[in-house]
């Protein structure tokens, strides 16, 4: 992509990065003395007040103020939408199936949880799904089931597999999730060709390339650390594409018989020197977020190598749901009297020590 056409773009995400949290703002929100006060707190930021204007912060329970969060998120995902051109609508068209994918994710935990119970999402946030969302919205509005939800999702991307997944009387939300992600990046890494002109094409090649990758080394590490699937299950898992491990080492990760084993295979690998350093950095960190960080790494690169391109809009969309997920924790934290220090460090994994600055 061309200086001329994303210089403005360019622009905005600068003004728009500069409005989010700092480690200090993470600070200073982690020490209000309750709920209330935290989100007065964060009336106060700049890149909030519009959003929490008018809300009595006394009366706002945890769902709304999770809804309220998310609707940051979408709203600055609007913003760059309308302003972008359409080759940069392209690429944003192809990153909103993430969030489409977290609405069912979240619906589908719901259910498992609530069975019977009318589902109350989208609920604020339908808006933004009935801009840019061809799903049926009634529909999966009025489930009050999961294989009313299903049926909800008859005719989009998601049904197929998720339908193959209901028909499996074992199946469990895990299944549901990680057929999910699945289809999530199988589709984006098939459609990317047909709709990303040639510059960003190759860059969002590398990093969703990069990201399959880690997402896979993630779904390794867990299978075996916390689920202990089978070699044969964990490969059911996994998105047939990788794009700097070999063959040969994803066999080797598959097949290590334990979780040191699996650390000493993936040392070898393209991104071994990366999560080594990292977790020498961030020691006692989970190793979940070694992974995150190092994800957010990647992006970070990429958009400051090719600031002219849609590495910028994807690096800054994910700041911006890391910073949700951050101030959600830290609420929750203060919903339950957590001691400061301890409330941010638990908000606060290896991918927000401190702000990822686009530059």
């Amino acid at each position: 992509m061309s200086l001329t056409q994303y210089s403005g773009m360019t622009t905005k995400i600068r003004a728009m990065t500069s409005r989010l949290f700092t480690q200090e703002g993470y600070r200073q929100l982690a020490a209000e003395p309750s709920v209330p006060a935290a989100l007065g707190f964060l009336k106060r930021h700049p890149g909030y007040t519009e959003l929490l204007d008018g809300a009595d912060e006394t009366t706002l329970h945890r769902e709304q103020i999770e809804q309220l969060l998310t609707q940051s998120l979408f709203r600055d995902f609007t913003k760059l939408y309308r302003f972008a051109n359409p080759a940069q609508r392209s690429f944003l068209s192809l990153y909103f199936l993430r969030f489409e994918d977290d609405l069912i994710r979240k619906s589908l935990r719901f259910f498992y949880n609530n069975e019977g119970t009318a589902l109350p999402y989208p609920g604020a946030l339908r808006p933004f799904f009935e801009r840019y969302s061809h799903l049926n919205l009634d529909a999966i509005a009025g489930a009050a089931t999961t294989a009313a939800f299903l049926e909800a999702l008859c005719g989009s991307i998601w049904y197929p597999a998720l339908a193959k997944v209901a028909a499996c009387d074992t199946s469990t939300l895990f299944d549901y999730e990680m057929v999910l992600d699945l289809t999530c990046f199988s589709h984006i890494w098939k459609a990317k060709d047909r709709h990303l002109a040639k510059g960003d094409l190759e860059t969002i090649t590398a990093l969703f390339g990069s990201r399959m990758d880690i997402i896979n080394l993630e779904w390794i590490y867990r299978a075996k650390k916390f689920y202990h699937l089978s070699e044969a299950e964990i490969y059911a898992l996994l998105i047939p594409i990788h794009r700097r491990l070999r063959d040969e080492q994803m066999i080797a990760l598959v097949e290590a018989p334990g979780i040191p084993e699996f650390i000493r295979c993936l040392s070898a690998t393209a991104y071994g020197d990366a999560i080594h350093t990292l977790g020498k950095q961030q020691a006692g960190s989970p190793f979940e977020a070694v992974f995150d960080q190092l994800l957010l790494k990647l992006y970070r690169d990429a958009s400051r190598k090719q600031p002219y391109s849609a590495a910028s809009m994807n690096y800054y969309l994910r700041q911006k749901e890391q910073e949700i997920d951050t101030l959600t924790s830290i609420i929750e934290g203060i919903r339950y009297g957590l001691d400061p220090a301890a409330n941010l460090a638990a908000a606060l994994p290896v991918r927000q020590n401190r702000r990822e600055r686009f530059d």
